[in-house]
């Protein structure tokens, strides 16, 4: 008998058929990535278990919106907190051990337009930053947020930075698109 490894697959059931581009983040332990409808999974990394899951309940008529699918990219993890964008344009804060809500807020500076939310956001600074997108479908142009972790009350998070380009947003610029979203 030769060298042999074994090696224990395992899965997770992400309840979809669809697309699934996030990349998972392990903190502490436990694993957390993103699927289709800005849905969030926490599994222990070591046993395979599914800690909890977060469906932020995205009105399925966004899926108009996006070109690619309903996909979501992943998650920030930084100081107990799970942060990530979902389709419709919020920015949502979990407890990163039980998958509660503790703060949400709606990053879109135009709602009547078609912007999106697929990318991950990024926590620097004290600030988790967040890019929105639709020029795909919907012919806007992208935009950056920055929201200051130390002066976010539960209710309502305070907008620090928002950028966009194209004329449309709160400070017109020239050049590139959006921020990744």
């Amino acid at each position: 008998m030769g060298s042999e490894m074994c090696i224990r697959d395992r899965s997770l059931d992400m309840g979809t058929k669809r697309g699934l581009e996030a990349t998972p983040i392990i903190d502490n332990g436990i694993m957390f990535v993103s699927s289709t409808w800005s849905v969030v999974h926490a599994v222990d990394a070591k046993t395979g278990k599914e800690l909890w899951v977060y469906d932020p309940d995205v009105p399925r008529s966004w899926a108009r919106k996006v070109c690619c699918d309903v996909v979501n990219r992943g998650v920030a993890v930084w100081e107990g907190q799970v942060y990530f964008g979902t389709i419709d344009g919020r920015l949502i804060s979990l407890d990163a051990k039980t998958g509660k809500n503790i703060w949400e807020i709606n990053t879109l500076i135009d709602s009547d337009k078609d912007y999106t939310i697929t990318g991950a956001p990024r926590v620097a600074n004290g600030k988790v930053y967040i890019g929105n997108g639709g020029a795909d479908m919907g012919g806007v142009r992208g935009y950056v947020s920055a929201y200051n972790l130390s002066l976010i009350h539960i209710s309502e998070p305070t907008r620090l930075l928002s950028i966009a380009y194209g004329g449309v947003g709160l400070e017109k610029k020239r050049g590139g698109g959006g921020g990744g979203g």
